[in-house]
């Protein structure tokens, strides 16, 4: 009999043994998995955070270089478009420069045609100035 209440006693110390082996393993196996979960949340997040710096970096890159293409882009159109307003400028200023000769010209050529109409009415009244006192000079010497 004693040896059956050691063979007894044997296996329920063995069934403890394992059952608190086994708990020790669910434990370890708890701990271990939650301490995975900590570890694989807290780097999901540093690579959410890394993404995020990432991104403003790229982000604030771009809009850098966006800013700076449209800025040059800016300029080229004020320069094309000053460039065009100067030779406007230039060409309506070569057209008055034009439009003053001609009109020089033409009031001379007014002047000297009134100076020459002048003269010729001058020219004119001195031939009948002229006649009549001829006229009257013959007139005398005739009477």
């Amino acid at each position: 009999d004693i040896h059956c209440i050691i063979i007894v006693q044997s296996l329920v110390r063995r069934k403890i043994a394992r059952d608190a082996v086994t708990m020790r393993m669910a434990a370890i196996t708890a701990i271990q998995s939650s301490f995975r979960g900590y570890a694989s949340r807290l780097e999901m997040e540093y690579e959410h955070y890394s993404a995020v710096v990432i991104q403003c970096k790229w982000r604030s890159y771009f809009a850098t270089m966006i800013y700076q293409f449209d800025v040059v882009d800016i300029i080229i159109v004020q320069s094309a478009a000053r460039r065009m307003f100067a030779r406007r400028q230039a060409y309506m200023h070569r057209c008055e420069i034009s439009a003053k000769k001609i009109q020089t010209v033409f009031r001379s050529y007014l002047c000297m045609i009134n100076f020459l109409h002048s003269i010729a009415d001058v020219l004119l009244v001195q031939s009948v100035a002229r006649r009549w006192i001829a006229l009257k000079k013959f007139k005398i010497i005739a009477d």
